[in-house]
């Protein structure tokens, strides 16, 4: 039996962190510890490597700035080493590679859902329409991008069995595909390593991370916050704004390691995003494997109302809430302790045993 993931980079050190490609990654390896087990992604370094990760054959491939390229190389790779199952998650033209892969060489897909909006049909059109090139750039950009719909489409539609986070993704993919079989899995994380680094940032200070900044992060509330909070220090890494305030410092990108280290002398994780537009962000689970509590304007991610953070409804609630962790020792004490437990019971222990039932179910 050989499985196949699909992932855009691999999780090493001075990769560029992002939560979809970390359990793509994760999974492989757990995988790997019982059946053949194949991690294929491009190489941020830009050339084609292939090496072994104790069991797990890691193969990278040359990158593209241009998505349906990249679909091509991953396609071409998938179909030479024609694998029994399939695991795609993150990327929507992933799902273009496992639908030609599910018709031609009759691999059973499994999709892994990486947020809720991650279900929606026609995303490249939607954001081409949107965009702001020229009309002309538009009209010959219109067939690539309808191509690569389709095959979204068709391959969400193909999946044999479809993995979400949470209760709301759950509802979300029931509701669009009553057929399917789903299986709702915790993100699988190990504890990270904290690297010999500490930023020269004053303390205490507190972190907004995004891979990749869209609107649905809502990066301006973050600045709101800062601006309203002129005293307390703020880091912003991934999304670099035309006007900064005096107290925030910014890393438009950092690798995974330098990220672990900045989160690790902060004094709270900081998530914007609008209500019900993610699953469970892989950078709070790492965060409060550290003991960094997590500070949510508007989502708990069916997380954490459990423990180990604060959800507020609005810029005010977070405001009033950053103050008293800034300076209320016992306060934060008490969230760092509860993010450390919840997270290592969920995520690491419970996450591992679970994925080992799923996966052992759908291979035998």
């Amino acid at each position: 039996m050989k499985v196949a993931f699909l992932s855009e980079y691999v999780a090493e050190d001075g990769a560029p962190f992002t939560g979809s490609h970390l359990q793509s990654h994760l999974l492989a390896k757990l995988v790997s510890e019982r059946w053949e087990s194949i991690l294929i992604a491009f190489s941020h370094r830009g050339r084609r490597e292939e090496y072994s990760e104790n069991d797990l054959r890691v193969l990278l491939l040359p990158p593209s700035r241009w998505e349906i390229v990249r679909a091509y190389r991953m396609l071409r790779t998938v179909l030479r080493e024609r694998p029994d199952v399939l695991y795609v998650r993150g990327r929507s033209y992933h799902l273009v590679v496992g639908a030609i892969a599910s018709l031609f060489l009759k691999t059973s897909l499994v999709w892994g859902v990486n947020a809720q909006e991650g279900a929606r049909d026609f995303k490249y059109l939607r954001t081409l329409v949107r965009s702001r090139r020229s009309p002309l750039r538009k009209v010959l950009l219109f067939a690539p991008f309808f191509v690569l719909d389709l095959g979204v489409a068709v391959g969400m539609r193909l999946a044999n069995v479809i993995t979400v986070q949470n209760e709301v993704q759950m509802s979300e993919v029931k509701r669009r595909f009553p057929n399917k079989r789903v299986a709702l899995l915790p993100n699988l994380q190990p504890p990270p390593r904290i690297p010999n680094w500490e930023p020269d940032i004053p303390k205490p200070y507190f972190v907004w991370a995004a891979a990749r900044p869209t609107p649905t992060k809502r990066p301006r509330l973050f600045l709101e916050i800062a601006r309203k909070l002129p005293d307390l220090r703020f880091v912003m890494v991934g999304y670099h704004p035309d006007s900064l305030p005096s107290n925030l410092t910014v890393f438009p990108r950092l690798t995974r390691d330098r990220l672990h280290a900045l989160l690790y002398h902060s004094r709270a994780l900081i998530i914007t995003s609008s209500p019900g537009s993610e699953g469970v962000p892989n950078v709070a689970i790492e965060a409060m494997l550290m003991g960094v509590p997590v500070v949510s304007v508007g989502d708990d991610f069916g997380l954490l109302n459990d423990g180990g953070g604060i959800v507020v409804k609005d810029v005010e609630g977070a405001v009033d809430v950053l103050r008293r962790l800034a300076y209320d020792e016992g306060l934060h004490a008490r969230l760092s302790k509860e993010a450390k437990g919840l997270a290592h019971e969920r995520f690491v222990e419970g996450a591992r045993e679970a994925w080992i039932k799923f996966w052992d179910s759908l291979l035998r």
